[in-house]
């Protein structure tokens, strides 16, 4: 089963890993790794607390992520193709650009990429906006260049 936790506090131990056990609470979910790795329990879960759970057997919680992962495939779709760099990708080549997509949440102020060092990342703005600065030098103050927003 995958469980979500309504009420109470549990401890989750993961013997030989971490000497000190981790403490989950209402919201915190666990039980994911069995069901989609198909192995044994890799921790021991056990309430601190009187507590109430929801439960969701391996075909149901499996049959919801694949339904998940469709309605995101969807939206990703039809969010790149008013993109003009992914706009004439074919729906194959498309659907694995999708799969390799993984987003990154920022908040204000957070430098995303970084002048003078070397990039491995590229970005899509889904939601928000960021401001571009630019040095001429790695000594000197960045400037104001413009402001990127979705897409």
């Amino acid at each position: 089963y995958f469980y979500v936790i309504e009420t109470g506090v549990f401890e989750v131990d993961r013997t030989g890993e971490n000497p000190i056990p981790r403490i989950i609470n209402s919201g915190d979910s666990f039980g994911e790794i069995a069901l989609l790795l198909n192995c044994k329990r890799s921790a021991t879960v056990t309430a601190k607390t009187d507590a109430v759970l929801w439960r969701v057997d391996r075909f149901t919680f499996r049959r919801m992520l694949m339904q998940h992962a469709g309605a995101k495939s969807e939206k990703y779709a039809d969010f790149l193709r008013t993109l003009p760099l992914f706009a004439s990708l074919d729906q194959p080549t498309l659907m694995r650009t999708i799969d390799a997509l993984q987003l990154e949440t920022f908040h204000a102020g957070d430098a995303i990429v970084r002048q003078f060092e070397m990039g491995d990342k590229f970005y899509i703005i889904e939601t928000g906006r960021c401001e571009v600065f630019i040095q001429q030098t790695p000594d000197s103050e960045p400037g104001f260049v413009r402001e990127l927003t979705e897409g």
